[in-house]
């Protein structure tokens, strides 16, 4: 009975180990938390690319209205329709007044450019990103799920197996055998090995005492480790 226990741990692992891989990849499928901190960054991006692009807009047009200005006023001082000497003083103090503006909004209009082209580059690099990670997850995902698929096949299995070597258990033999695997990481039972000329725990490596070995080869009761609790089998 105890090889029988013995195969139906080794099962087990199995078991544990294919939805352990199972749960991974129902993990994977439902994370997209990567796609939306990019998608988020991305139309963050495009929201200060807007924004900027239209203050830039803003900075080149009140250039180039006062460039329409400084046109105007040219005209009047160096065209000779104006020679009142007051009236041409006005309009060179306009000029002056219109270069230094004109100065002043380019310097604003060409901050806004740097501006505009770096979160230019920046979006492009973001969309660029994105179109890698959705293109890499549009792969995985039919990956994942055909993975997902044969994994749920093989546990069906299994547990079919498994259903069918239960009542073949006393039950407490597979009470104990269910709480040890649960507060044990998985492994109820034990295998007994030969070290230093003594039999010992193959688990925790604690040496058993002869009695143990005399009931584990009569096969009168379930033994179990002194030190981990394990069930002890021998073969």
């Amino acid at each position: 009975m105890l090889r029988e226990l013995y195969e139906l741990q080794k099962l087990d692992t199995v078991r544990a180990e294919k939805q352990r891989t199972l749960d991974a990849i129902r993990a994977e499928l439902a994370d997209e938390s990567n796609l939306r901190q990019v998608r988020a960054r991305l139309a963050t991006i495009q929201a200060q690319y807007t924004s900027q692009n239209a203050l830039r807009r803003d900075a080149q047009l009140a250039v180039e209205q006062i460039e329409a200005r400084e046109e105007l006023v040219q005209d009047r001082l160096y065209g000779g329709a104006v020679t009142n000497p007051r009236e041409l003083e006005a309009f060179q103090e306009e000029q002056t007044m219109l270069s230094r503006q004109k100065s002043e909004a380019e310097d604003i209009l060409l901050e806004r450019m740097v501006a505009t082209e770096d979160l230019q580059e920046a979006l492009a690099s973001t969309q660029e990103a994105l179109a890698t990670i959705e293109e890499r997850r549009s792969l995985r995902v039919p990956e994942l799920r055909s993975q997902g698929r044969a994994l749920s096949g093989e546990l069906e299995g299994l547990n079919l197996t498994r259903d069918e070597m239960l009542p073949q258990f006393p039950p407490q033999m597979l009470s104990t055998y269910e709480t040890l695997r649960a507060s044990r990481d998985g492994q109820a039972v034990s295998k007994v090995i030969a070290s230093r000329g003594r039999d010992v725990c193959e688990a925790c490596r604690v040496a058993l005492p002869r009695s143990d070995i005399q009931r584990l080869r009569t096969g009168e009761s379930l033994v179990q480790c002194n030190n981990c609790r394990r069930i002890l089998y021998m073969e």
